[in-house]
């Protein structure tokens, strides 16, 4: 694939060197952090795999920087997946790992987590050696059915490892640039050589070095702050003028970020919005520490960097992991994280909720009888309907196939439901043109009200439920579960909408 040939292309490199490079990072026995946790978070849900790590691969173990689905933090080197996948520079997939001589008798393979089929990409950063390369781990996922993945999974795989490698990669040269920063400031007057070349890697890195002067509240910028300021080089603005750069509702962050590194004495690291003196917004990331001198508080100093293109690229991946492609409605994944978000609240609030799952009747005939592409036609003009000022106060989804759910934001009684579920099969029931056809649907509906300790799984059972025994009585019809009685789409009127 064209991703893979674009990633860096190592030769094994000498053994004690890789774990060298691996241990200057200082990423082993670290705290967990939500930007490596989303990270596995969307290989999970892209891929649909249980279990997706951020594994980093030392002398004599894996240890995992980041994990879903899987409870330990480090497992034996001699059983790690790993281990191999960091021996070549492209994704390294085994479908069946019981009938792979090389792990059939794996213990993680017959024993837990009973490992089947495994993909993982190596995360190659660079070396102390310009031109070397160290694979120091990989991004991976794991499921315990015989599998594989499609070209768009494992292009984002690819894809979530490039950010992870670029996300490392930012924090060794952040981390580089504070020490060469407070270097810079004392060695001044003898390392005007020195000074360029920082300056050079700081326009190569998007990063520059701030200072505050804790004695008069003065700053002083390198020229790359000035450009990510998008100024001029010249006097650095008052503090005041220089937290303007922020939205409102990040100023309060810096702000604080800043107090608390001066009142405690505690590094702050933080990324957030900013804005360029051009008024375009940026997303930055900034790093600061504590001065002392002789045992008084001196300065503020740190790196601030610009990550725009990093949490963009990020961005897109969310939104891609969250919509279907087809219709542009929340998928799957999108629902299940907002029907665990909704359950909270109303379990917490003591409001209720409920969920209407439909199947559209009729689909199968035109997807059949007209082809895909009418198919998919009737499925977009099915989510244009659901776009309608009858569903604003619903959230909607696009579970798959012919299957749709709609959750009220209020109703969640009975004659409200039933409301909603007559003006959904009305809704339906208007013929659709596709190409040169008119396609007649219908849509059954089988609903689920939430019950005390409901899971978001119990819920979508019931409604499963609901949904079966409406299509048994009369296809087109609506089903609460738990009542017997069948709901009727509207006979002459429609709901009106405020």
């Amino acid at each position: 694939m064209a991703m893979e040939n674009a990633r860096p292309n190592f030769s094994i490199i000498d053994e004690f060197r890789r774990l060298q490079v691996l241990a200057d990072l200082q990423l082993l026995d670290t705290d967990p952090e939500p930007v490596f946790d989303n990270l596995t978070n969307l290989a999970r849900r892209i891929t649909g795999a249980p279990i997706a790590l951020l594994s980093l691969v030392d002398s004599e173990r894996q240890w995992f920087k980041a994990r879903c689905g899987l409870d330990v933090a480090e497992t034996s080197r001699d059983v790690a997946f790993c281990s191999h996948a960091i021996q070549n520079p492209h994704m390294m997939i085994v479908e069946d790992a019981r009938r792979d001589p090389r792990f059939s008798d794996n213990p993680l393979v017959i024993g837990d987590p009973n490992i089947v089929f495994y993909a993982g990409v190596p995360l190659v950063v660079r070396g102390n050696d310009e031109n070397e390369f160290a694979p120091i781990g990989t991004i991976c996922v794991i499921d315990h059915v015989v599998r594989s993945l499609t070209v768009d999974q494992r292009e984002a795989l690819i894809e979530l490892a490039n950010i992870a490698m670029s996300l490392i990669e930012g924090r060794r040269l952040a981390s580089q640039a504070v020490k060469q920063t407070e270097r810079h400031r004392q060695l001044t007057h003898r390392l005007v050589y020195e000074q360029r070349k920082f300056e050079q890697a700081e326009r190569m890195a998007g990063i520059g070095s701030w200072r505050l002067n804790l004695a008069d509240e003065s700053i002083s910028w390198s020229p790359q702050v000035y450009a990510i300021h998008g100024l001029p080089v010249s006097e650095a603005p008052p503090l005041g003028a220089a937290y303007d750069f922020y939205p409102v509702h990040a100023r309060e962050v810096v702000q604080k970020s800043v107090e608390h590194t001066i009142r405690t004495g505690q590094p702050f690291d933080f990324e957030t919005d900013f804005l360029t003196a051009q008024a375009k917004l940026r997303r930055v990331r900034s790093m600061g520490e504590l001065e002392v001198s002789d045992g008084k508080l001196v300065a503020v100093f740190g790196v601030v960097q610009d990550v725009t293109d990093r949490y963009q690229a990020e961005q897109i991946l969310r939104r891609s992991a969250y919509s279907d492609t087809l219709t542009k409605l929340p998928n799957r994944a999108a629902l299940n994280e907002e029907l665990e978000t909704r359950i909270a609240i109303a379990q917490s609030g003591g409001v209720g909720l409920a969920v209407l799952l439909i199947d559209l009747d009729g689909f199968k005939a035109v997807n059949d009888g007209q082809g895909h592409l009418a198919g998919d036609e009737l499925l977009q003009a099915i989510a244009r309907r659901f776009a309608s000022p009858n569903y604003k106060d619903c959230f909607v989804a696009r579970l798959g196939g012919d299957e749709f759910i709609v959750i009220p934001n209020l109703a969640s009684d009975v004659p409200a439901l039933e409301t909603y579920a007559r003006q959904i099969m009305y809704d339906l029931s208007i013929p659709i043109t596709t190409g040169e056809c008119e396609a007649k649907i219908s849509g059954t509906i089988g609903i689920a009200i939430l019950q005390a300790g409901d899971s978001r799984s119990d819920m979508l059972r019931r409604a499963d439920q609901a949904l079966y025994a409406a299509k048994n009585s009369q296809r087109g019809t609506a089903r609460i579960y738990g009542s017997r009685r069948v709901i009727h789409p509207y006979d002459f009127t429609i709901r009106k909408t405020g």
